[in-house]
């Protein structure tokens, strides 16, 4: 094996090992991704919380949307795996 190979294939485990070390948390992920998919869909933010069943109708202001935007393209685009490297950069 050559030394730019050799770099190659370390380059390609360090990615690897930092992908797969990676902790998406699950509490508040898929609300974030769902939320910016609606984002996305409608291209407006809602005054109220589509997703609160307690709170339902009342005003409400969410002040992550870019990020959330964010969040549901790169979930579109390539899952989790691209999540959790963008996570890491």
């Amino acid at each position: 094996m050559t030394l730019p190979r050799l770099w190659a294939a370390a380059v390609l485990v360090c990615v690897f090992a930092g992908v797969s070390l990676t902790w998406v948390y699950g509490a508040d992920y898929w609300w974030h991704v769902r939320y910016g998919e609606l984002l996305l869909a409608t291209g407006e933010l809602p005054r109220t919380d589509p997703f609160t069943f307690t709170q339902g109708g009342q005003a409400y202001t969410y002040g992550f949307w870019f990020s959330a935007g964010v969040l549901a393209v790169a979930q579109a685009w390539g899952g989790l795996p691209l999540v959790a490297l963008g996570n890491e950069i």
